[in-house]
């Protein structure tokens, strides 16, 4: 919980108050490896914090499966269109390790807003950052070659490489699966010691 707290003061300060409630409606949840948060049909009830874990959200195209991108460690995982207007989804979000979550309903997002000035202004601050963020990662992604977009991924997000599968890294970059086994083998010498969480999720 400190960890969300600590991530919510660093896009706008809490109030007491907002404090207060946060500790009485967020609830902490674990999941496995391979277990799913939402299915395509289904309305998302949810908004997720992700404390510990790599999340994968990710679409059906006919037989193949297109990621449409990833939520680690400090960072905020919800399907926008289905949580927010309460409509059935058309994705998949599953976790590709052992997590552990925080999360609010959407009665209760909703509730933080009406009652909290200081909640609206960080909804507000995350939806720009994010938005920024998401047009940022896709001009540098795809208006590069494939070969360009892979060390773009390898430069900025090198832990992301020992934490995803080739395929889904391949589905979510446009690139082969064999391309992305051959910069993993060059990530699998990164050094350990050096990790640092990375902030910034790629949706």
């Amino acid at each position: 919980m400190l960890t969300l707290i600590k991530f919510l003061r660093s896009v706008y300060p809490l109030t007491v108050e907002l404090r207060e409630e946060l500790d009485l409606v967020v609830a902490e949840r674990e999941i496995k490896r391979k277990d799913f948060l939402l299915k395509p049909g289904q309305v998302s009830r949810y908004m997720y914090f992700v404390e510990r874990g790599v999340l994968r959200s990710f679409y059906d195209k006919g037989e193949k499966e297109i990621t449409s991108g990833f939520t680690l460690d400090g960072e905020v995982c919800v399907s926008g269109n289905s949580f927010f207007n309460q409509v059935p989804g058309i994705e998949y979000i599953q976790a590709l390790e052992d997590a552990k979550l925080f999360s609010i309903t959407y009665e209760q997002y909703q509730g933080l807003r009406q009652r909290h000035q200081a909640f609206n202004n960080i909804v507000l601050n995350l939806f720009q950052r994010c938005y920024c963020e998401h047009e940022k990662r896709l001009s540098e992604i795809w208006m590069q070659t494939a070969d360009n977009r892979f060390k773009w991924l390898k430069k900025m997000f090198p832990h992301l490489l020992l934490r995803v599968p080739a395929k889904d890294l391949a589905s979510y970059m446009g690139i082969s699966e064999g391309m992305t086994c051959k910069v993993r083998a060059g990530a699998d010498r990164f050094n350990h010691k050096t990790n640092q969480p990375i902030k910034l999720a790629l949706r």
